[in-house]
């Protein structure tokens, strides 16, 4: 019986390593995305292997020129802070924004910078200053500042609990967020996911 318990944990940390492994490839193209891997160790008594801990690998991924203002990436361990739509406060480093319908700048899944920034009607010519100060061409042609996106970081981001969509919120073991000043911003580019596809296809084969 013993041994039949074994096998059994061990297929079962295999299939959370492969759960794990397929999250991150399904993500390899996702903006800002962090992979993650599991953690396992030896059961009590001998009584096989058991899942530790799923952590999140924290390295910056590859920073990709676009050109698109409205794409911005941020130094290492800030987050940008969004409303989604139920009105949830949560945080991503996926800098792909656009401008919905009513002039709010969004994220791709429509959730709204926090504070929000709403840019006026028919303005033009957006730019996103080193400091995250928005600012747009007037008809007149001179430049008005509507705003800043104020970035925050975590005292332990590896403790933030992942809700799908490349959100996060902040639990106990993360800390509450702590706005941040001075850093700089990067518009017209995107921090890449970092998921290494070639470990990633080890990892599959692996636990297969």
């Amino acid at each position: 019986m013993d041994g039949i318990r074994i096998a059994q944990t061990a297929l079962n940390v295999g299939q959370t390593s492969l759960d794990v492994s397929a999250n991150n490839l399904a993500n390899l193209n996702t903006s800002g995305f962090k992979s993650s891997s599991t953690n396992s160790y030896s059961g009590p008594g001998g009584r096989g292997v058991e899942t530790g801990s799923i952590s999140e690998n924290t390295l910056p991924g590859p920073r990709e020129f676009t050109g698109r203002p409205l794409d911005i990436s941020l130094q290492d361990g800030l987050y940008f802070a969004v409303r989604t739509s139920n009105g949830r406060l949560a945080f991503t480093r996926d800098g792909s924004f656009t401008v919905d319908g009513s002039g709010q700048i969004v994220t791709q899944n429509g959730d709204r910078l926090e504070p929000p920034l709403q840019l006026p009607s028919g303005s033009k010519g957006v730019s996103v200053g080193k400091d995250g100060q928005v600012s747009v061409l007037r008809g007149d042609g001179a430049r008005e500042e509507v705003g800043k996106i104020q970035p925050v970081r975590f005292p332990n981001s590896q403790g933030m609990e992942k809700i799908g969509n490349n959100l996060a919120v902040p639990t106990a073991a993360s800390g509450a967020g702590i706005k941040v000043s001075g850093s700089e911003m990067f518009s017209g580019a995107l921090e890449l996911s970092n998921t290494d596809i070639a470990d990633e296809m080890i990892n599959q084969i692996k636990n297969e």
